[in-house]
């Protein structure tokens, strides 16, 4: 269905009067928006892949598989902040559109208490147990010592990793993309040079790695927050709307809460699947996985940036009711998304083995590693789609609907694949659930919204 074949709908003067889109093509107002979003978001993504690269030569395959039998408890961190920053940017993209300035400040308070309180509440009872829930979590032997010395550091800095991603969505909703690329930009040049110089140069292994991440992640939260606390900036964090007001906090969580349930439901996959992995093909698989985990993240990253800057752009027409432009938004952003992912595809089928030799000169791990890339993102090319449409339901408030997009990924059908799919095919069960749950949530995605389209056409 194209969405072009919309009847012309004029823009409702007194709904969009200050519309900060007009007189622009859409393809200028993505760039401007996703553009930054796409590039601090992909240097960030490479900034991480380096950091695991560092410690794939420093420490071997065992410290590649130290940092991903970590990854569930960094993406739950992650998915706190995300709560708050991604549901306050949403309410704060309608508030906007409604021309409620006052209430979208209220927002921007209450969204900077939510991320302090929920990071640092899951970092304190982390640490309380961290040695016994790394086990849990699959490692052992030499893995455990690498993992304990990674999370502990880590974890003290979680608030402040919250911090830095949440305030980076509230960033872009106020309009200023660029600032928030460079914000990402920032920390992940320092991390960058901190990461070899721990790692390297003061001999620090795992703690100084974990601490290169802590401290870069504190120069971004700081570049940040510098901007809602400035006098001269139109939307400041203001100390009265710092106390959390239910109604506010309800609203924030519900939006947010198909991002939160992702992510937890990505740490949930995660843990099953590092055990899964162990159980049939030990730490070299969890490293191999772990290697797939990052070469993906530079594939993903990238979308989610275009899904990121249309967010506000979405919220803010539909918050307007001009619902002609929200679709043909979507309909563009959905296309440049796809081309970031066909692209991914080619280069991961001509260059996996490249690929895993950037993190590890050990052989075994390489041939592991460059299966698993390749049998994994069979199908990713449809990813694309699946993101920005979640994002879609996301930014016209309909947190269900984006809800059930990400469960049908990581828990209906994901998940069971990861657990059943090994028992017939050992390890190489584990790899092709990827693409076989890539392919049934893009048909998922494609029903609901080509049913949300229909209904705006009428």
């Amino acid at each position: 269905m194209s969405i072009d074949t919309i009847s012309p709908l004029e823009e409702p003067g007194q709904s969009i009067s200050r519309n900060p889109f007009r007189g622009r093509s859409l393809q200028a107002v993505l760039f401007r928006f996703s553009g930054p979003a796409v590039t601090g978001i992909l240097v960030s993504a490479m900034y991480n892949v380096a950091d695991r690269a560092f410690i794939g030569h420093s420490a071997g395959p065992d410290g590649i598989a130290a940092v991903t039998v970590t990854f569930p408890l960094s993406i739950f961190i992650m998915a706190c902040g995300i709560l708050a920053g991604v549901g306050g940017s949403v309410l704060f993209s309608i508030s906007l559109g409604r021309k409620d300035y006052n209430k979208a400040e209220h927002v921007l308070g209450n969204t900077v208490t939510m991320v302090f309180i929920l990071t640092a509440g899951v970092a304190f009872a982390w640490r309380m147990f961290l040695t016994p829930l790394l086990v849990l979590l699959g490692a052992s032997g030499n893995v455990l010592p690498l993992a304990r010395d990674y999370m502990n550091v880590l974890l003290i800095g979680a608030p402040i990793q919250g911090m830095a991603m949440g305030m980076n969505n509230m960033l872009r909703a106020t309009g200023k993309p660029k600032l928030a690329m460079l914000t990402m930009i920032i920390g992940a040049v320092m991390n960058c040079i901190l990461g070899p110089l721990f790692i390297f140069g003061f001999k620090w292994g795992m703690k100084g790695a974990a601490l290169g991440v802590v401290l870069s992640q504190t120069v971004s939260m700081t570049w940040t927050l510098a901007n809602f606390l400035s006098p001269s900036s139109r939307y400041r964090i203001r100390v009265k709307y710092l106390m959390p007001v239910f109604k506010l906090v309800k609203q924030i969580a519900a939006i947010g809460s198909s991002q939160f349930v992702m992510n937890s439901a990505i740490c949930a996959l995660n843990i099953i699947l590092n055990l899964t992995l162990v159980h049939y093909g030990g730490d070299l698989a969890i490293s191999a996985m772990g290697i797939v985990t990052s070469v993906n993240t530079l594939v993903i990253m990238p979308v989610i940036g275009i899904a990121q800057g249309l967010q506000p752009i979405l919220g803010y027409y539909y918050g307007a009711r001009y619902h002609k432009r929200m679709l043909q938004f979507l309909q563009t952003g959905i296309n440049w998304a796809t081309v970031i992912t066909c692209g991914s595809f080619v280069l991961i089928m001509l260059f996996a083995r490249q690929m895993a030799q950037v993190f590890s000169g050990d052989d075994a791990l390489i041939k592991l590693a460059s299966h698993a890339l390749r049998t994994f993102n069979m199908f990713v090319p449809l990813v694309g789609f699946q993101v920005v449409g979640g994002t879609f339901f996301q930014a016209t408030a309909q947190p269900a609907k984006a809800l059930i997009l990400v469960l049908s990924r990581q828990i209906l059908v994901l998940l069971p694949l990861v657990i059943i799919l090994p028992l017939f095919m050992g390890l190489n069960g584990v790899f092709i659930a990827g693409p076989v749950a890539d392919a049934t949530v893009s048909a998922v995605t494609f029903v609901l919204l080509r049913r949300e389209i229909k209904k705006y056409i009428k």
